[in-house]
């Protein structure tokens, strides 16, 4: 099936991060190695010269370009279409791939048949942890927000559930939402609950995307022996 060919789509959307997105695809194309892959970029109407860019430094990878911006969810369905993995990984432009984490992850997934969307270790520049996994938004958890109670008490489960500022980054663990910075979907979740949903033009889509994959029996986990 031509559909199915290589292990991985890596999909990236782009808007005006020309510099972030050329770093992106080199730590993809150096640090991925032992699978097969392919990158496609949808960039939505940059003005930064993202496109020449491309052209000049990345002629083999797939690129659509747009002719305005539709935003992250949109652009993500856009490659979608068009991917031919078994696995499609959605990666933000401002990331850097780190010791061979796609291939990791990928690996973790075929070893392990339960997880269907999965999300790795997200890092600052200085190294230090970001948190990269939420909880499914509440009354609670947007009360708890919006007055910042996470932030002065986030150690605690009962302030820091949105944000799961409680929770051990160093474990495998089931959890509802992983972030769309780094987000590795087996293919069948894709042909059971559809794409993204377009109504959301940036945020809160992989929100949605997680809450219709567990309704639909798939698991979401957090791995955090891959790192971005």
């Amino acid at each position: 099936d031509s559909q199915t060919a290589m292990d991985v789509s890596i999909l990236i959307v782009n808007y005006n991060t020309r510099e972030f997105l050329r770093g992106c695809l080199a730590s993809v194309i150096s640090e991925t190695t032992g699978i097969e892959y392919e990158i496609i970029v949808v960039d939505n109407d940059s003005k930064d010269g993202s496109r020449e860019m491309l052209e000049r430094e990345f002629p083999d990878i797939r690129a659509i370009y747009n002719s305005d911006n539709k935003g992250f969810a949109a652009a993500n369905n856009q490659g979608m279409k068009y991917a031919r993995g078994r696995y499609i990984l959605l990666l933000n432009s401002d990331t850097k791939v780190l010791a061979g984490a796609i291939q990791k992850t990928i690996e973790f997934m075929e070893t392990h048949p339960e997880p269907s969307i999965v999300g790795c270790k997200l890092l600052n520049a200085n190294g230090s942890l970001q948190p990269s996994c939420m909880s499914f938004p509440t009354v609670w958890n947007l009360f708890s927000e919006s007055f910042f109670l996470y932030r002065i008490f986030g150690r605690t489960r009962l302030f820091g559930k949105y944000h799961m500022t409680h929770f051990d980054h160093d474990a495998v663990c089931q959890v509802d939402v992983v972030k769309g910075a780094f987000m590795m979907i087996r293919r069948e979740v894709i042909e059971n609950i559809g794409l993204f949903d377009e109504s959301y033009f940036m945020y809160t889509e992989e929100t949605d995307f997680c809450f219709r994959a567990k309704a639909a029996g798939f698991q979401t986990l957090f791995y955090p022996s891959a790192s971005i």
